[in-house]
């Protein structure tokens, strides 16, 4: 019985460990630039490039950035100047092979900017996400766009407060005087407990720990392959798909050569992920395992001992415990 209640518990810790690589594919998302009158366009391409890096930070988005977004674009000899509506703004996410696109409008009334973003599917142009901001100066807005990303992503930007409270003073420890004629020292007790080597009755404890050692040496082969194959194989065949679609001639056909990338890149995500993953469960597993081959400790209560040290101060005396 105790031996299936062991091999039941490190599968569902394998499975634990091994359950995050089904997750779904992320959506391929490009940030447009903003229609304003409030920066120049220098300003405006800075505030995207950040826009984009914080919305690739919340893990949910691959993210065309600007740079290889104007590339497409000229290579398709289309030019963004005069696109200010949505219609144009989703033709060009059906271009860059966007699944998603993020629009917006930056404004300036009074000494305030005002920002409004939204993001669109490209296919059926549906709204996903929106955020609003309002910001004293640019300082403040480039600090703000972390919150920005984090809702159009589906989240609620969180703003925490720490107050620090002055510490406590430490009460005063009264030390009383010790009558030392009164107070003899205690004998050290050298006396050791022997150990219990006796074996248990029924191998219950060797079982156990060759269950958890076998199954962490599993865990530990498995990633060993995956880690092996993402070196050998899927990340060569990611370096050559994102060289073809980078150095691809004008002409191509950019949107097949980005889904190879892109298939190329999640294979060789999936292969990290399982192979760090059922190698980190293996080597618990494993020294688990040999935890519990190790003998038990012997009894702590014998190695504590008190000794007493006579202070400098006449009628004080300081125990010392080890």
């Amino acid at each position: 019985m105790l031996i299936r209640k062991i091999i039941c518990i490190a599968v569902v810790l394998l499975v634990t460990v091994l359950l995050p690589i089904s997750g779904q594919s992320k959506a391929t998302l490009a940030v447009l630039d903003f229609t304003t009158e409030a920066v120049s366009k220098t300003e405006m391409t800075a505030i995207v490039e950040f826009l984009s890096a914080e919305l690739f930070n919340t893990d949910k988005f691959i993210v065309i950035d600007v740079s290889q977004r104007q590339n497409i674009l000229s290579e398709m000899e289309f030019s963004m100047q005069g696109c200010s509506d949505e219609t144009c703004a989703l033709e060009i996410g059906k271009m860059l092979s966007a699944e998603m696109i993020v629009v917006g409008n930056l404004s300036k009334v009074g000494s305030r900017y005002l920002m409004s973003v939204k993001m669109l599917e490209t296919e059926t142009s549906k709204t996903v996400g929106t955020a609003n901001g309002k910001f004293r100066d640019l300082d403040e807005l480039i600090d703000g766009l972390e919150s920005i990303a984090i809702e159009l992503a589906g989240g609620r930007p969180s703003a925490v407060v720490i107050v620090e409270e002055p510490a406590a003073e430490p009460e005063p420890v009264e030390v009383k005087p010790i009558d030392t004629e009164k107070d003899e020292p205690r004998p050290k007790d050298e006396t050791v407990k022997p150990r219990d080597t006796t074996p248990s009755p029924d191998g219950e404890f060797n079982i156990a720990a060759v269950v958890c050692t076998a199954t962490g040496v599993v865990g530990l082969g498995a990633g060993g392959y995956f880690l092996f194959k993402l070196f050998t194989n899927t990340l060569p065949a990611y370096n050559a798909a994102a060289s073809a679609y980078t150095d691809s001639p004008f002409g191509s056909d950019f949107t097949t050569l980005f889904d190879a990338r892109q298939s190329a890149y999640d294979t060789a995500f999936a292969d990290l992920i399982i192979g760090a993953s059922a190698a980190g469960a293996g080597l618990i597993l494993t020294t688990i395992g040999i935890i519990l081959f190790m003998p038990p400790a012997e009894d702590a209560d014998s190695l504590v001992s008190v000794v007493p040290i006579i202070s400098d101060k006449p009628g004080i005396v300081v125990r010392v415990s080890y």
